[in-house]
């Protein structure tokens, strides 16, 4: 019976479908006999196997924003497609592919997403012999052409650091824009720092719970510790947390200091002010400056060395520079 309940407020939670429509859904994946007044369920729905794979990726360590998007993505699919788990086959899939682009007119770049999640889901079924064979192996990644976010110009960093000096907490401001503008951090990781995890005198930080799950060490410039220390000092909490938002607790999300960046970006009329861009923006400086790969892909946190070939592979005109010094 808890699970049947769990099936349903799931349901609730990530569609808008009527709680008649649920409850019909849900009760048509279990067979039900009266015992004692009382229902006797035995659970052979996907609702059950996708509560398994979305424990199974919080044991791993995933980011709750993930996690959710994960949840959202696969419920949609799994009650479209409204079939037990083992009986999902690769039509089903390719029909619901096509509904959904049908309906939304998804960009392929986002029917790719729905395409590796359900990839996933469906793999770990077939590992834990809830399937016989992944449905989804027979279905064709679908291609798209990235765009890659430009970096930011010098002049768009200065209109930033302006627009800083010019909002309400402008130094705790300046001290993100400069941290994360030296140091390549992701959004989540600059939320989780605490105070007792930056070394301003050797300019270096430790990230403790990063993408994956996984420990590094970062470092960040000059004037980034200049305006971290600036900033601490003006604080009179005792918060661990090394930036707050203004109701003096830690950013509960990306949310918050998305939102910062977002405002500032107004402010300096800079657009497309958001955390990701100061990471790709160091990664080029990075390359410009002549760091090997290696060195750039252990500054950077990535876990695949291929993750940080695309930049040097999309850095063109770096390719072509050192070409001419070659042989001209």
């Amino acid at each position: 019976m808890e699970k049947l309940i769990e099936e349903v407020m799931l349901l609730q939670e990530t569609t808008d479908m009527p709680l008649e429509d649920i409850l019909r859904s849900v009760l048509s994946r279990y067979h039900v006999t009266p015992k004692k007044n009382d229902l006797m369920v035995v659970d052979n729905s996907w609702q059950a196997h996708l509560r398994l794979y979305i424990e199974k990726k919080t044991l791993a360590g995933l980011r709750v924003k993930t996690l959710k998007q994960y949840t959202l993505i696969l419920s949609r699919a799994l009650q479209t497609i409204n079939k037990q788990t083992k009986d999902i086959s690769t039509t089903d899939i390719e029909k619901y592919l096509a509904f959904l682009q049908h309906k939304s007119d998804a960009s392929k770049r986002y029917m790719e997403m729905i395409r590796i999640t359900l990839n996933g889901f469906f793999t770990w079924a077939e590992k834990m012999r809830i399937v016989e064979r992944n449905p989804m192996d027979d279905i064709d990644k679908i291609k798209f052409v990235g765009k890659r976010v430009p970096p930011f110009t010098e002049e768009e960093v200065e209109k930033l650091r302006l627009a800083c000096d010019k909002s309400r907490y402008k130094i705790r401001n300046r001290a993100i824009v400069e941290l994360f503008y030296s140091s390549g951090i992701r959004c989540f990781e600059l939320i989780a720092l605490n105070r007792d995890d930056i070394d301003l005198d050797d300019k270096e930080g430790i990230i403790r719970d990063g993408k994956g799950g996984k420990q590094r060490n970062f470092f960040f410039s000059d004037i980034a510790a200049y305006y971290i220390r600036q900033y601490i000092d003006t604080r009179t909490d005792d918060n661990p947390a090394l930036f707050i938002s203004r109701n003096h607790d830690r950013f509960s999300d990306d949310t918050g200091v998305e939102y910062l960046l977002s405002e500032l970006g107004k402010s300096a009329g800079v657009k497309g002010v958001r955390p990701h861009r100061f990471r790709h923006t160091f990664i080029q400086h990075c390359i410009d400056k002549g760091m090997d790969i290696e060195d750039t892909m252990l500054v950077v946190g990535h876990s695949n060395i291929s993750t940080t070939k695309i930049y040097y592979e999309d850095n063109l005109s770096k390719t072509k520079e050192v070409y001419k010094r070659l042989f001209n």
